[in-house]
């Protein structure tokens, strides 16, 4: 059987060899070959790596460059030559599930498999993109980009025969959206899984040698951060929880790990005098895991929204996995019903005194019993985040399109 992904990516992110192609190696295994057409503007060096990882294993992998000056404009032209080139690939591949990541992808492989009643749609709805544009980009939800794009969303989600979410509520949203007539049942929720085998907790000289190549003192308490960065991601809300950890305990140090080497320099130099306990760094995705798991405490941190309600934080499953304990927010995707203090701590991000009761749980209860933390993050990370659990989520919703 054939699989063909289509996504659309901006030139930061590596979700594809992060996130997708673990999951596709893995449906690989279960007699479906994925290939990939990405859309984006990244550079050549970005394009490069995602070639090279795909190429390490065995997934064919076509660019197709998106036209981003200017951005309105550029887009529509290059959905428009998207949705030809789609077209073209369609009939001279023998496709038989055409699997679409968020909106503008989907709007291209709707129209590129119109009259083509061979090929199974399915909608991978990762997250409300448009509504997230609302909530931190000034996005008018009256305007016509965001009408236009919610009816194409609605439009994805009834004629595809499987959607994914990253949330049950995510779920419970888009059927709403996609009206009466849409099948509840075509719906499956798929965390964020990751490898367990890589994203795997270390002993304490694993610890000790991190920080020896950090330049840290060996036994310094030890946050991290790893993701993107913005408004959204809490920042300033980070820096202060970062110095009232330090208040109670001056060798705290803090990792930022992110491919936005500009923001985390910025973040680094808005803590002050506590600066010099910052490292920020750019590591490859096969790197993150040797970071995560000689810390003692995971940020998770992100602004709550209705949008975000429909996403599953990537950083919190490899946190968990690492067995890394993590300050989180509420109302985030399913966040709540994963975590209670024996892992992590929820935090009011717009509270002083949460983010004090949450310092003050790291260095009073986390601390003195690290390895307990370690072994309960460890097991709700197996629970909620592995590989395997969403590899089976993406194969029964695809079997689920053929048979439907």
């Amino acid at each position: 059987m054939k699989v063909l992904f289509i996504t659309w990516d901006g030139p930061q992110t590596n979700y594809l060899e992060g996130l997708f192609i673990p999951i596709f190696v893995g449906l690989k295994s279960k007699g479906m070959d994925v290939e990939i057409i990405q859309f984006t503007w990244a550079t050549d060096d970005r394009i490069e790596i995602t070639r090279n990882k795909c190429r390490e294993h065995s997934i064919p992998y076509t660019v197709q460059r998106i036209i981003h000056k200017p951005k309105v404009l550029g887009a529509l032209v290059s959905v428009l030559i998207g949705i030809f080139f789609a077209r073209k690939y369609l009939q001279s591949h023998k496709v038989n599930v055409l699997l679409t990541r968020s909106i503008l992808p989907s709007l291209i492989s709707i129209w590129a498999s119109r009259r083509m009643p061979n090929i199974n749609l399915v909608f991978d709805g990762d997250g409300l993109p448009y509504d997230e544009r609302v909530d931190f980009s000034g996005l008018n939800p009256s305007g016509l980009v965001y009408r236009l794009m919610r009816d194409e969303e609605s439009q994805i989600t009834r004629v595809s025969k499987s959607v994914i979410t990253r949330s049950a509520i995510s779920a419970d949203i888009l059927h709403a959206r996609a009206g009466a007539n849409t099948k509840r049942s075509k719906f499956y929720v798929a965390n964020n899984g990751r490898d367990t085998d890589q994203f795997t907790p270390m002993n304490l000289e694993h610890g000790r040698k991190v920080r020896f190549q950090l330049d840290w003192p060996e036994d310094c308490p030890m946050l991290v951060y790893a993701g993107s960065l913005g408004a959204q991601y809490c920042e300033s809300q980070m820096i202060k929880f970062f110095k009232m950890v330090s208040e109670q305990n001056e060798n705290t140090r803090w990792l930022i790990l992110s491919g936005d080497a500009k923001r985390s320099e910025a973040l680094k130099n808005s803590c002050g005098t506590l600066s010099t306990n910052v490292v920020t760094m750019q590591v490859d995705s096969e790197r993150i895991p040797y970071y995560l798991s000689a810390a003692d405490l995971g940020m998770a941190l992100r602004k709550p929204s209705f949008s975000m309600k429909a996403v599953s934080p990537i950083k919190l499953g490899e946190y968990l996995l690492c067995g890394v304990p993590v300050i989180a927010t509420g109302g985030i995707g399913d966040t709540e019903s994963m975590l209670d203090e024996s892992i992590g701590f929820l935090a009011d991000t717009e509270s002083s005194h949460s983010l004090l009761s949450a310092a003050k749980w790291f260095n009073h209860k986390v601390l003195p019993s690290r390895a307990t933390y370690r072994s309960a993050c460890r097991e709700r990370g197996l629970k909620y985040f592995s590989l395997d659990a969403t590899v089976e989520t993406y194969e029964a919703a695809i079997q689920h399109a053929l048979t439907e």
